[in-house]
């Protein structure tokens, strides 16, 4: 099924990726990239990071995260200009 084609959802919908650095992770980053959906994309080393910035698609925001480890989660937040409020 594809995803519904409705502008304001893709322009208010932030998505948070995480595993994106292989597989169905980094397929779901790349396609709702392509959707209009701007996707923080975590990927674990620079080499994933890199692979994805090769995409050219200005909706991918690879963020250094590795759910396993908390502070590096937090860290994740504020990559790349992203705010968080907490």
């Amino acid at each position: 099924p594809s995803l519904p084609n409705h502008p304001r959802l893709a322009h208010t919908v932030p998505c948070v990726m995480t595993g994106a650095s292989t597989g169905i992770g980094k397929h779901a980053a790349i396609h709702l990239a392509k959707k209009n959906f701007t996707v923080y994309a975590g990927v674990r080393n620079r080499e994933d990071e890199a692979e994805l910035l090769r995409q050219n698609l200005t909706k991918l925001v690879p963020i250094s995260l590795d759910v396993t480890k908390p502070k590096v989660g937090r860290a994740g937040r504020r990559h790349r200009g992203y705010a968080s409020s907490r």
